[in-house]
């Protein structure tokens, strides 16, 4: 398909042209806004379409890889048009004997009276079944370009559309030989902030460590984890959660300048990183993630993003699976081709640079680069008496620190505290250059 004629721009169009028409088109054919049949069905095929062309070009990397394919294919058929156009024409057909042409001319005229009658009947009959049809419906929508002439109107729409759906590849055991599950799972646009979003499907999955999942951390940790470092995490215990949307990467500086520009975010309390002093503003780190924003912010911005901060079960479920597993790429503990941990690169990294580390539903950098907000309050003993659907964390605050769950473990830290169910905490009102956030968006 030919991405630049379905978003209708240019092979030249710059990357907000793309942008701005892919939304208008996107809410101008969506299909939740048609209800005829006929319309909603034309317009979900269009909207894949749609999608499948942004999703390429928004990428530059995406795009470049699929100029060259387009120029390669467009050349082709360049050369078969100039071969058809080249080709000799026909020799000519030889003539007949006067008897043998009689004779077959009689012959044609036998056959091509009944064949002539019946495909009349046929024609008929299609046409008066075709008037029943158009009786029926208020229209019928014979091809893409009639659809698309007719005016519409201003659609109602959620603040996201599908877009694809894509196989994960396998987790692996401690070992690192055994297949141990597979998933399927669905990517949405979010509208507000052009965020992709992942499903998480409801049901049940195992949330927590057991005392020799604890005792297994501790070895790794050694002399960095006091003995109780984990006994909050405990016990393992069983949870059922509905069904859900999150953010397949952190929350970047260039999303999150998006709710400032708008008024609705406050900007982060710093513009530094870690080791750079031009950080939050510097185009070459647009794609890394915000730091320096409190537990307020970070709430603010997903409830203008149309969505919200996850559940500390949440945040658990999309990182470590159905199965337990204690990081997001299985039960190995983590190397510098997983995660971002420990001082390796001593700042934050862009985000989704360690795709071999990514969890069982496909989600980039759940295990380090930055600590990631979430919505509960902290408690050191949640687990023992906490509900079986859709816990939400403690109603009260533990301490008047106001302290909140933060998830995954950040650059800083010893990649053992990235394992997927360890939860830390710290201050509602304060920020770090470790800290930052991603949003979930109710399905």
């Amino acid at each position: 398909m030919d991405y630049y004629k379905i978003l209708e721009v240019s092979q030249n169009a710059s990357q907000e042209e793309i942008s701005n028409q892919y939304k208008f088109l996107i809410q101008a054919w969506h299909p939740d806004k048609f209800q005829n049949p006929l319309y909603k069905e034309k317009g979900e095929e269009i909207t894949k379409k749609l999608n499948e062309a942004y999703l390429v070009l928004k990428d530059p990397e995406k795009r470049a890889h699929y100029d060259q394919e387009r120029s390669s294919w467009r050349a082709t058929d360049e050369q078969q048009k100039g071969k058809k156009q080249s080709d000799p024409p026909p020799p000519p057909k030889p003539k007949q004997a006067p008897s043998v042409a009689k004779e077959e001319s009689v012959n044609s005229k036998r056959i091509s009276l009944p064949v002539l009658s019946f495909i009349a009947m046929i024609c008929l009959l299609f046409y008066l079944y075709s008037q029943l049809r158009i009786d029926e419906t208020e229209t019928v929508v014979r091809d893409e370009d009639a659809f698309l002439e007719q005016p519409q109107s201003e659609p109602e729409i959620s603040n996201s559309v599908m877009i694809t759906q894509e196989n994960l590849g396998i987790g692996l055991d401690t070992q690192g030989e055994n297949e141990i599950s597979t998933y399927v799972f669905e990517i949405k646009i979010n509208l507000m902030d052009q965020a992709e979003m992942i499903q998480i499907s409801s049901g049940e999955f195992t949330m927590g460590i057991t005392p020799s999942q604890n005792n297994e951390l501790m070895n790794f940790c050694g002399n960095q984890c006091t003995s109780n470092h984990f006994t909050p995490s405990e016990p393992s215990h069983k949870v059922f959660l509905s069904s859900f949307w999150i953010y397949k990467y952190e929350v970047t500086n260039n999303l999150y300048r998006t709710c400032v520009n708008d008024g609705v975010c406050n900007p982060p309390r710093d513009y530094r990183s870690e080791t750079r002093q031009n950080y939050y503003n510097n185009a070459t780190y647009g794609n890394y993630p915000v730091v320096f924003v409190t537990w307020y912010d970070a709430n603010e911005y997903c409830k203008w993003a149309g969505g919200r901060l996850p559940s500390e079960a949440e945040w658990e479920k999309a990182a470590r699976g159905e199965t337990g597993f204690l990081f997001p790429w299985g039960n190995e503990y983590s190397t510098s081709r997983l995660a971002n941990v420990g001082m390796m690169i001593g700042d934050t990294t862009e985000v989704g640079s360690y795709p071999d580390g990514k969890s069982p539903f496909g989600l980039m950098d759940m295990a380090g680069n930055v600590y990631e907000w979430v919505n509960d309050w902290y408690s050191d003993n949640y687990y023992n008496n906490s509900p079986y659907q859709n816990p939400e964390g403690p109603s009260n605050p533990q301490s008047d620190k106001n302290f909140r769950s933060i998830r995954g473990g950040n650059w800083f830290w010893s990649g053992v505290l990235a394992t997927s169910a360890f939860h830390d905490w710290w201050e509602s009102d304060a920020s770090s250059n470790d800290v930052g956030f991603r949003c979930v968006v109710d399905d």
